[in-house]
C-alpha cells in the first residue's frame, strides 16, 4: 500500500515535467518559424556612380493671387464667432434664404474693440451680397437670423 502512494506522485510529477518540456519545444518551434517568416528585409543595391540620380518632381507653388478662406459657416438662428485676418484687405460674403415664415437676417462684423465694420440686413428677401473690408487683426461676427438659413464666407484677399 505504501508503494502505491509513492508511485502516484512520481508519475504525476513526470507527467508535469513532460508537459513542460513539450511546451518549451512548441514555443521554440513557433519562435523559429516566426523569425523565418517575419524576416522580409532585402538589401537594396547601391546606385552606380554613372547612373543619374532620380529627382522627385517639384511641387507646384501656390498662386499668390488666390484668396484664403478664413471662415465659412451656415446655419439657422443666431451665432457669434471670431476670426483673425493677417492682411489689411479681406472680404465678407453672405446670403439669406427666408423660410416659409419670411422674416430676416442681420449680420454685424466688428473689430475686437467693437468698432463696427459691416452691418448687413436682409429682410424677407433671398439676397447674396459681399463687401470688401479693411484692417487686420481679430474680428467678431454676430448673426441674428429668424425664419431662414444664413451663410457667410470670409476670405483674406492678400495672402
Amino acid at each position: 500500500m505504501v508503494e502505491e502512494q509513492t508511485q502516484k506522485p512520481k508519475t504525476k510529477r513526470n507527467t508535469l515535467i513532460g508537459c513542460g518540456v513539450l511546451l518549451v519545444i512548441v514555443i521554440l518551434i513557433a519562435v523559429g518559424i516566426g523569425t523565418c517568416l517575419g524576416d522580409t528585409s532585402t538589401e537594396t543595391p547601391e546606385p552606380s556612380p554613372s547612373a543619374p540620380a532620380a529627382q522627385s518632381p517639384a511641387a507646384p507653388e501656390p498662386s499668390p493671387l488666390q484668396p484664403i478662406v478664413l471662415v465659412e459657416k451656415q446655419g439657422y438662428g443666431g451665432d457669434v464667432f471670431s476670426f483673425t485676418t493677417m492682411s489689411d484687405e479681406w472680404a465678407a460674403g453672405w446670403s439669406f434664404k427666408p423660410g416659409p415664415e419670411g422674416y430676416g437676417n442681420l449680420i454685424q462684423i466688428t473689430t475686437d474693440d467693437f468698432q463696427l465694420i459691416a452691418n448687413v440686413a436682409n429682410v424677407q428677401s433671398s439676397l447674396a451680397r459681399s463687401t470688401t473690408c479693411y484692417g487686420s487683426g481679430l474680428h467678431q461676427v454676430t448673426v441674428n437670423s429668424v425664419g431662414g438659413e444664413w451663410s457667410i464666407k470670409i476670405v483674406d484677399l492678400r495672402p
